[in-house]
């Protein structure tokens, strides 16, 4: 196991595989960057499951998308990655916090489905 702290466009598309080109036109709060970097992070762990967030925490408004802006995807290897978009109210700090309780529940809930299989 482990984790990828990719915040910067670069280090998402250097150490992730992110889609330069994407980032270019879509920018860093994409569904579709989302879904990326969590098969990047299959690929660069060595990981069964992978998972992925990029928002707006704020202050401010970012590329065009509003404060609360986030997009967690979940992705077991080799598969089709789940986009979950969400639309979160707070300041900076309950934002994060929100993304980090959503992505760990779409986790749960993904293994769980998994384990039944």
């Amino acid at each position: 196991g482990g984790g990828v702290v990719a915040y910067a466009a670069d280090v998402k598309a250097a150490v992730l595989g992110v889609s330069a080109a994407r980032l270019a036109s879509h920018g860093t709060v994409d569904p579709q960057v989302a879904a990326e970097m969590a098969l990047g992070v299959c690929r660069v762990l060595n990981s069964d499951w992978g998972v992925a967030t990029t928002g707006v925490a704020g202050p401010e408004p970012s590329e065009g998308k509003r404060v609360g802006t986030a997009y967690v995807a979940v992705v077991r290897a080799g598969g089709e990655p789940v986009i979950h978009e969400l639309h979160l109210v707070g300041n900076r700090a309950k934002i994060r916090a929100a993304v980090v309780d959503a992505a760990l529940e779409f986790i749960d809930a993904a293994l769980a489905a998994d384990d039944g299989q």
